[in-house]
């Protein structure tokens, strides 16, 4: 399959790069991190989405090892080099995370990126631990609080059991559509047609979502990024976050600006790991 070669190819890239693979034992099952060396200072932790993986994220890496000194990228419960367990659920993906983490991070306050799910994931991570977040960026992120027809809508947009659906979701994670997106469809579908992604994502309609209340808990300076030409998500969420959060709003971003604006996200984060906040 495509996408498996393509996953393999990226590890490799990585790895080629100094990165190196660790499994932590967690409640729910093993997971893989990866963490890549860098030649500048501090810590970034990345928190990739729903149905994506830490490789994905190489070409965004490579271009910030000159800024960070560590790059600490976990492949989620279902996702990458991690175990799948058939009924995952979000917080068994969180309670994984929280202790691979504490493992992997100590104490160390981290700068900490999250795309999509993954952005959901950064946010309760800094709700939780505070005290080791020095800043946060979320682009895209899931956990805003959506109407039952909007997460049904979203459910909807994971459940492709024709290729033009699968071919329409690849284009909508990306600014324009784009040419490869029929080569990798078939690859897609399978990968999100897995047990552990499926029972995840019906699981959305009961997963907790942020409020007013649980945003005030939010201590670390905070931007989010929603590009213009995002697809993916409802828009209520740019709505709920911006009274919560400093927001940009990209010209030309969509849904994972790794998959196609890899140098203008990486010298985006460049620059908001240097600004005074």
């Amino acid at each position: 399959m495509l996408m498996d070669w393509l996953d393999r190819l990226q590890l490799r890239l990585l790895r080629w790069r100094g990165a190196q693979s660790r499994f932590h034992d967690t409640p729910f099952g093993r997971q893989h991190v990866l963490d890549v060396p860098g030649r500048g200072e501090g810590t970034l932790l990345i928190l990739h989405g729903f149905g994506d993986q830490a490789a994905h994220f190489w070409d965004v890496v490579r271009r910030l090892q000159g800024q960070f000194g560590r790059i600490v990228i976990p492949d989620q419960l279902g996702h990458g080099l991690s175990d799948s367990p058939d009924k995952l659920s979000p917080e068994m993906m969180f309670g994984a995370m929280m202790g691979t983490l504490d493992a992997e991070l100590g104490d160390e306050k981290v700068y900490v990126f999250g795309n999509s799910l993954g952005g959901a994931l950064a946010l309760a991570y800094a709700q939780f631990r505070p005290d080791r977040v020095r800043k946060l960026m979320l682009v895209s992120p899931a956990g805003a609080p959506w109407s039952e027809e909007e997460t049904e809508a979203v459910i909807q947009t994971f459940h492709m059991d024709e290729r033009p659906k699968a071919i329409d979701f690849v284009h909508r994670l990306h600014a324009r559509p784009t040419w490869y997106a029929r080569f990798i469809a078939a690859d897609v579908a399978r990968n999100f047609a897995r047990p552990a992604l499926r029972h995840l994502a019906l699981a959305f309609r009961r997963s907790p979502s942020q409020s007013a209340e649980t945003m005030a808990l939010l201590q670390a300076p905070t931007l989010l990024i929603w590009g213009k030409a995002e697809r993916l998500l409802p828009s209520s969420s740019l709505d709920f976050f911006r009274a919560h959060v400093k927001v940009e709003e990209p010209e030309d971003w969509g849904h994972c600006p790794q998959l196609d604006r890899a140098h203008g996200l990486a010298a985006r984060i460049r620059q908001w790991a240097r600004e005074d906040d």
